[in-house]
């Protein structure tokens, strides 16, 4: 059951990797100007989850009679609080770039998030390289530098052309 979850989680994750920078940059290119959407949406999915927490809360609310609206103690929603503001602003950031570059360039500049990440965690908390996470690196890296090689053709009025021609 556990190689199941995992193989759907790993699906998801893929897609959703893959086709978020895609879909983002179409919606600019069609005038897509909410820039606060699309980093809520990236930071916690927040129109998607709102669904399952309104149904958690009205089971809870018909369950007992003294049911609070925050479910965590105060501390624990400060420290999330502080935690996601920033975060909120990181995405926000996110978004306005990725509404003024073309895909192959973004992908390249978060393709050199993995290598930041990698190099981070082995001067602070001293994680250790293997050759798993060395080719790792590599790979999305040079990935990445192959997508940005065709930088020619992700110009913005070629892709309104070519998407208003298919359509």
């Amino acid at each position: 059951m556990k190689i199941v979850f995992f193989s759907i989680s790993f699906f998801i994750l893929v897609i959703g990797i893959c086709g978020s920078q895609l879909l983002t940059r179409l919606y600019f290119i069609h005038g897509g100007k909410r820039l606060w959407f699309s980093s809520w949406l990236q930071t916690g999915a927040f129109p998607v989850l709102l669904a399952p927490l309104l149904v958690a809360y009205t089971r809870r609310l018909r369950g007992s009679t003294g049911t609070k609206l925050f479910y965590m103690k105060p501390r624990v929603l400060a420290a999330a609080s502080v935690i996601g503001i920033p975060s909120g602003l990181c995405s926000y950031l996110y978004v306005y770039g990725f509404s003024l570059l073309p895909v192959s360039t973004a992908s390249l500049i978060l393709a050199s998030q993995l290598v930041f990440t990698a190099v981070f965690a082995f001067l602070l908390v001293k994680q250790k390289f293997t050759a798993y996470s060395i080719n790792a690196v590599i790979l999305v890296t040079l990935a990445s530098a192959v997508l940005a090689m065709h930088t020619s053709s992700d110009s913005e009025s070629e892709q309104c052309n070519s998407i208003s021609a298919s359509s």
